[in-house]
């Protein structure tokens, strides 16, 4: 029983778990969509929860990208949908890892009030073409992904 509880307690520090709000401007339409959930990151795995307006599960690990709906159905994601998805929730991992990135092999950072934006560098530069970090103090309070297609993902912390 020790073990048990020992490894629960060793299990939640290593993940990090928080409530958000997003925000998604679909350029093609000019329409911005809101959406509330929470995101649940791992060693090696990332997670986001969504249940407002309705529920659906995205989860990165070893096995691929796969979509959870309210029916508990699963799908594994293929093709395009996989590249982007693991791109996407491979940032948000990445972005979670620090309030204070650093220039790396795949952005140039830029300190600017209240923040960083991040410039992708290699095959990153063709999808996305900012990122923005809102931080208070070492705190991550929210983070912009601005598309080359000028479409904008917004997760705030909550």
């Amino acid at each position: 029983m020790k073990f048990v509880l020992l490894f629960l307690f060793v299990t939640s520090l290593a993940a990090q778990r928080y409530n958000f709000d997003e925000s998604r401007y679909i350029s093609a339409i000019s329409q911005t969509f809101k959406k509330s959930g929470v995101i649940v990151i791992e060693d090696d795995s990332v997670q986001i929860s969504y249940n407002k307006p309705t529920f659906y599960k995205i989860t990165l690990n070893k096995n691929g990208v796969s979509i959870e709906d309210d029916s508990k159905n699963i799908t594994q994601l293929k093709g395009k949908k996989l590249l982007f998805s693991k791109l996407y929730l491979n940032l948000i991992k990445e972005i979670n890892k620090s309030a204070t990135p650093k220039n790396s092999d795949y952005f140039d950072v830029k300190r600017v009030e209240n923040g960083y934006e991040l410039y992708p560098k290699d095959e990153m530069k063709n999808y996305i073409s900012k990122l923005y970090l809102h931080v208070d103090g070492n705190e991550l309070v929210s983070f912009k992904i601005v598309m080359q297609n000028e479409d904008v993902i917004e997760i705030v912390k909550k």
